[in-house]
């Protein structure tokens, strides 16, 4: 393995990070990524509290990749490098995969290696770019000599004509070859560079673009290469998520929103609970309790938690004004002796409720001897 010192100069990791608070969120990320080797690698450090959310998987722990194994419908996520590994069933299917970014790591060359079938470190990214580049420089001059090769070549025109048209077609054939060799380099590579926010952005941070300058813009995620003339569109990285609706997923499931548009019949409904604590006396019981709300009664209800032998009326009333009191029910409410509950033989005399409403108990009589009344409103507001 080669020692530390053979590396040279480390340049150092350039990592961005999110706060992860209100003014500086972790960002919602949708991403459409095919599987190569069992893995795929995010664009960003995912969220570890978040999770990564793949529809119709489940995740596993490290613990359970490096013993168990990994089964079809599973997938295990380094948290450190955003690689997401899957069963071999896996390979070459497009997933949708749900994140929340932290942010992105961007490594130098230097610390990118190659290693040989024995995991011995052969030699870093850095080490092949300078090899390619020598080799380009070699190629270079292996194009001058051919250039003085047809130079002499054409000096031989005046001696033959055939040996001039063959010189003519050799100088045609190794022109054609290295156009196509430098229009093969010239329309492939890919520099790439710093990240910036919007297109616009693009224009004004990189005014004199060289061929292959390659940058990605962050609020649509996609990524622009100069390749001469224009800035052109080559790679869409997920930056824009869909809005979500009942056929198509975006921030959230369409299962979650249709769940969502149904929420508001529980949410939407108030109970006002009266407690008699102990033995029930007859007469008006404290306290009186103003509804803050415009809505509608659903149901009274009332039980005790230990029985008594007698029968327990109970008269819920309302007022607008503390003075004038009017009965709920069109008869008292029954809790017959030997029961828990009420026997529901009892009708509303109105359904509507306005905001500032009072309502109160009354006990019309004195043999109950139940103990610890409770009597619920169910209420549901405008």
């Amino acid at each position: 393995m080669m020692p530390y010192t053979d590396y040279g100069y480390l340049d150092p990791l350039h990592i961005v990070w999110r706060k992860g608070t209100p003014e500086d969120p972790y960002t919602d990320r949708i991403e459409y990524i095919v599987v190569a080797n069992q893995t795929v690698i995010l664009s960003e450090i995912p969220d570890k509290v978040f999770r990564v959310r793949i529809h119709g998987m489940k995740e596993i722990s490290y613990e359970n990749f490096t013993t168990v194994g990994i089964k079809s419908d599973e997938f295990y996520v380094n948290y450190s490098t955003g690689v997401i590994f899957f069963h071999k069933d896996k390979e070459a299917e497009t997933l949708t995969i749900r994140y929340k970014g932290r942010g992105f790591i961007q490594y130098p060359a230097d610390r990118i290696y190659h290693k040989d079938k024995i995991n011995n470190v052969v030699k870093s990214l850095s080490n092949i770019i300078d090899e390619s580049n020598q080799k380009l420089n070699l190629a270079e001059i292996k194009i001058k000599e051919v250039e003085k090769v047809i130079g002499r070549a054409e000096e031989k025109i005046e001696e033959t004509q055939k040996a001039t048209d063959n010189a003519k077609k050799a100088t045609e054939e190794a022109e054609v070859a290295t156009d196509k060799a430098l229009d093969a380099y010239e329309t492939t590579r890919l520099v790439f560079k710093q990240y910036v926010d919007t297109y616009n952005d693009i224009l004004t941070t990189y005014p004199n673009p060289e061929i292959g300058w390659t940058v990605q813009v962050y609020d649509t995620g996609i990524r622009y290469r100069w390749d001469g003339i224009d800035w052109v569109a080559i790679e869409a990285l997920g930056g824009n998520v869909p809005k979500v609706s009942e056929h198509v997923d975006g921030l959230m499931h369409k299962e979650d929103y249709i769940k969502l548009k149904d929420i508001s019949s529980d949410t939407d409904v108030r109970t006002i609970v009266f407690v008699c604590p102990q033995d029930i006396i007859g007469g008006v019981q404290d306290p009186h309790i103003i509804f803050p709300h415009d809505g509608e009664i659903l149901e009274v209800i009332a039980y005790v938690s230990t029985i008594g032998m007698n029968d327990t009326e109970i008269e819920v009333q309302y007022s607008d004004d503390f003075i004038t009191w009017n009965n709920l029910t069109d008869n008292p409410i029954k809790i017959v002796g030997g029961s828990f509950r009420d026997t529901g033989l009892h009708n509303l005399t109105t359904i509507r409720v306005d905001s500032g409403t009072v309502f109160r108990l009354n006990v019309p009589t004195h043999m109950s001897d139940a103990l610890n009344l409770q009597v619920n409103i169910k209420i549901k507001i405008d």
